[in-house]
């Protein structure tokens, strides 16, 4: 999972991989070069600059050598990237912590009521089920950054989350329907209820 945090993402992070790529344009020199000099091969050089490698000790050293620059200022670039990815990280954790646990307590609200109806089978139940239902959807599709990329797409690479809240809204006005009927189906009521219950842990699973 990609940390994104207040408006913080590891995309907007700097690696210094990039330093050494405006490095070798101020001096005009190529990445085959800086690998010659180094004595690292061109793929180890082409990764770091990607920031796909990061930079060792030992090759801050032979930068050092190869660019006239102190082993210490790519050990300090490294370093402070290394801090800003540990505390981007570690406050996405414990965003997704709290998610995790108001989606837990929703669910746990949501089953409530959808017991509450099943025994008393009362319209009037309806309401604060649906209000219960709905703040739960908005929580998944207000972050679907924070859930994994196989939640939310389907097979065709389509965003499936839209798809299961047409569901979850049919099988809510299909509940409704049951509850205002003068007959009413217990089996039926019950069965949406668990359709409802099953889609909204489809999606935050």
């Amino acid at each position: 999972m990609m940390g994104n945090v207040n408006g913080l993402s590891l995309d907007l992070l700097v690696h210094p991989g990039e330093t050494i790529k405006e490095v070798l344009e101020e001096k005009k020199m190529s990445q085959e070069e800086l690998a010659i000099r180094t004595e690292y091969s061109p793929k180890h050089i082409s990764e770091v600059v990607r920031g796909k490698k990061d930079i060792s000790s030992e090759f801050a050293n032979r930068l050092e050598y190869a660019l006239g620059i102190p082993a210490s200022f790519w050990m300090n670039l490294q370093s402070n990237y290394d801090k800003e990815v540990f505390e981007i990280n570690s406050l996405s954790n414990i965003e997704e912590k709290d998610l995790q646990e108001k989606l837990k307590n929703l669910m746990q609200d949501i089953t409530d009521q959808g017991e509450r109806i099943s025994k008393h089978m009362d319209i009037k139940d309806m309401k604060r089920y649906r209000e219960l239902v709905k703040s739960f959807m908005n929580e998944i599709t207000s972050r679907s950054h924070e859930f994994s990329r196989e939640n939310f797409l389907d097979r065709r690479g389509r965003h499936r989350v839209y798809g299961i809240v047409k569901l979850v809204d049919k099988n809510l006005d299909d509940l409704a329907g049951e509850l205002m009927k003068e007959e009413k189906d217990h089996l039926a009521i019950v069965g949406k209820i668990d359709d409802i219950r099953g889609l909204l842990l489809d999606i935050s699973t």
